[in-house]
């Protein structure tokens, strides 16, 4: 199955004399699919499969403040300065957001339960699955490069999930059972 999104929006601070201003536009692609084999062999009941997600995440944008925070080192020449007159060149604080992010998943699992008699079962499962994710943050001033940054992040990790159950059907409504997960 394929998924894809996509929004633009923005916001400032609503107050009269306005002085914080956003702009993002986010896009989201994914991929998704799943396979199982299922059947049954004499007194087995098994199923077999496995699960792929891919997703690319792109976040772009900016980031206004006026006046500058004190502290900031103040605009260059030729730069934009506040519409605030009485502010004199107090100047924007002004950044632009380009994050990104690549996720890839992917698993794949067996589960059988098997009638030693018709009121005694064992059931025995596996499921491993990998995740990783690749991103990147960058924050680029506009106007001074003090605080700009791009970095990479990279997560990923991978696991077994095992189980074994042994159950009893001692009347239609009772049943008992020992599980380990």
């Amino acid at each position: 199955a394929y998924r894809s999104w996509w929004n633009t929006f923005g916001r400032g601070d609503a107050s009269p004399l306005g002085n914080s201003e956003t702009f993002d536009d986010t896009r989201h692609h994914q991929f998704t699919e799943e396979w199982q084999l299922t059947g049954t062999l004499q007194r087995l009941d098994y199923t077999l499969g496995a699960f792929y997600y891919g997703a690319f995440d792109q976040n772009t944008g900016f980031d206004s403040l006026l006046p500058v925070p004190p502290g900031l080192p103040p605009l260059p020449a030729g730069a934009v300065v506040t519409p605030l007159g009485f502010l004199g060149d107090a100047g924007i604080y002004d950044h632009e957001l380009n994050d990104r992010q690549v996720t890839t998943d992917y698993a794949f699992f067996a589960h059988g339960v098997y009638s030693i008699t018709d009121a005694l079962k064992l059931t025995a499962g596996v499921r491993y699955t990998s995740d990783s994710k690749h991103a990147i943050v960058s924050v680029t001033n506009r106007y001074t490069s003090a605080g700009n940054f791009s970095e990479p992040v990279d997560v990923s990790a991978t696991r077994w999930n095992p189980m074994v159950e042994l159950s009893y059907q001692a009347t239609p409504d009772l049943m008992g059972y020992a599980l380990y997960s």
